[in-house]
């Protein structure tokens, strides 16, 4: 049984790296980010409970950002920043939780080219079955592609 809890514990760790950039991918917005787009987020931090979870260099991020007299930004550092900080943000809920989990879910199954025809198709299907993994117990969450 602990080699199975092992294998198990480093197919889930593999998975789930690649399952957070691809999150970070799906729900943080592509291109340039507006400002108010910032000013939803940093709302939506301090409505879900994000906020005080958040690091305090990116709660500044968020504060300066959104009180910057910039219209959208562009710079390569500062979305790549603004990006995590958005996958933070939404980890904290359960649609960020639901798609994580079913992106780990189907990464571990080795499922990949079914992947790139669900992110095509929308979130609404990676969601159903990110939340079916999640009322799963742990043990049945992952299961190894043999």
């Amino acid at each position: 049984m602990a080699i199975v809890l092992e294998r198990l514990g480093s197919l889930y760790a593999e998975a789930s790296e690649g399952a957070l950039c691809l999150a970070e991918r799906v729900l943080a917005p592509a291109g340039p980010i507006p400002r108010r787009a910032v000013r939803g987020l940093l709302g939506r931090a301090l409505r879900n409970g994000a906020w005080r979870a958040l690091p305090w260099e990116t709660r500044a991020l968020l504060l300066a950002t959104a009180r910057a007299p910039v219209r959208v930004y562009r710079s390569p550092v500062l979305l790549a920043l603004l990006r995590r900080a958005w996958l933070l943000v939404e980890l904290a809920t359960m649609r960020g939780k639901a798609v994580v989990a079913a992106l780990t879910h189907l990464l571990a199954r080795g499922v990949a080219q079914g992947l790139y025809s669900l992110l095509r198709r929308g979130l609404d299907k990676l969601i159903a079955i990110g939340i079916q993994v999640l009322n799963n117990p742990w043990l049945q969450r992952i299961i190894p592609a043999t």
